[in-house]
C-alpha cells in the first residue's frame, strides 16, 4: 500500500511540475505581447504627434484606429469573477491564440468555490489543451474554441467545444452532468466506465482465442447483440492500451479513497483522458 501511495504521489507531483512549467509559458507569452505593445509606445507617440503638429486629422484617426486593434490583440483579459480562473483561461486564451486560434468565452465564476484551485487548473488546463490540439489539425480559417462557464445550481459547469467533427469529450462531459444532476454517485459512474473496459478486455482475449459471436456472448454473459457491437469496438483497442486504462481507473478509485483527489476531480480526469 505504501508503494502504491509513494506512486500515487509521484504521478501528482510530476503533472502538477509540467502544468507549471507550461502554464508559465503560456503566461510568458502573453506577457510578451504586452511588453512589445509598451516598447513601441514612444514610437507611437512621436508618430501621432507628428500628424497633429501637421493638421492630418485623417491620418492620426487612421493611425488611432489600428492602435486600437492592435490593443485589442494584447489585453486578452478576460474577467470572470475568480482570479485563479482568470490567470488560467487568459494564459491558454493567449496560447491559443498566438496558435491562430480563435476563442470565444463566455465565463462566470464566483469569488469562491468548494474545489481546491489545483484541482480547478488541472480540468481547465486538460480542457482547453484538448482542445487547442484538436484545432490545430485544421486550417487556420477554421479553428476556434468556445468557453463557456457558469453555476449551474451549486455546481460548476463548464464546456470547452471547438469546431473538430469529434466531439466525443463534450457529449461525455455532457452525460456526466446530466448524470450527476440525477444524483447519481461519481464513483458509481467511473466504476460502470472502467467496467466497459473491462468486458472488452475480455472479448477481445475470446476473439483472440478465436471464439464466435455466440461463444462470445455465452462466456462475457452478454446478449448476442451486445457482444457483436463489443466485439467490432474491442478491435479498435490493444490489450495492452486496455489494461493500461483499467490500471489507471484502479488508481483514481484509489486515490479518491485516500483524499488525493476527489469523486468529481477522478470522473472528470478519466472522462478528459478517454473520451477523445
Amino acid at each position: 500500500m505504501r508503494l502504491l501511495d509513494k506512486l500515487i504521489d509521484k504521478r501528482i507531483a510530476q503533472y502538477q511540475s509540467g502544468l507549471l512549467t507550461a502554464h508559465y509559458e503560456e503566461m510568458e507569452n502573453m506577457y510578451s505581447q504586452v511588453r512589445g505593445w509598451r516598447h513601441d509606445y514612444r514610437n507611437h507617440i512621436q508618430v501621432l504627434g507628428s500628424y497633429a503638429q501637421a493638421g492630418d486629422l485623417e491620418s492620426l484617426k487612421a493611425y488611432l484606429k489600428e492602435l486600437r486593434a492592435d490593443l485589442e490583440l494584447v489585453d486578452t483579459m478576460l474577467k470572470t469573477g475568480n482570479k485563479m480562473t482568470d490567470v488560467i483561461l487568459n494564459g491558454k486564451i493567449s496560447l491559443a491564440k498566438s496558435r491562430d486560434i480563435t476563442v470565444r468565452a463566455d465565463a462566470h465564476v464566483p469569488v469562491s468555490l468548494t474545489t481546491s484551485e489545483i484541482d480547478l487548473c488541472i480540468i481547465m488546463g486538460n480542457l482547453f489543451d484538448n482542445a487547442i490540439e484538436a484545432c490545430m489539425a485544421l486550417p487556420k480559417e477554421e479553428r476556434l474554441i468556445r468557453v463557456y462557464m457558469d453555476m449551474k445550481n451549486t455546481q460548476l459547469y463548464m464546456s470547452f467545444t471547438n469546431t473538430t467533427a469529434q466531439k466525443k469529450q463534450k457529449k461525455a462531459l455532457e452525460l456526466y452532468y446530466d448524470l450527476l444532476a440525477l444524483k447519481e454517485p461519481p464513483m458509481r459512474i467511473l466504476f460502470l466506465m472502467i467496467r466497459q473496459y473491462r468486458i472488452l478486455l475480455q472479448v477481445k482475449g475470446l476473439l483472440k482465442a478465436g471464439y464466435g459471436r455466440k461463444e462470445v456472448a455465452s462466456k462475457a454473459g452478454l446478449h448476442p447483440f451486445v457482444a457483436g457491437k463489443y466485439m467490432d469496438l474491442a478491435k479498435r483497442f490493444p490489450s495492452g492500451e486496455l489494461r493500461a486504462i483499467m490500471e489507471e481507473g484502479a488508481d483514481l478509485e484509489q486515490s479518491v479513497k485516500t483524499g488525493r483527489l476527489t469523486d468529481h476531480l477522478a470522473v472528470e480526469l478519466f472522462l478528459v483522458k478517454y473520451s477523445l
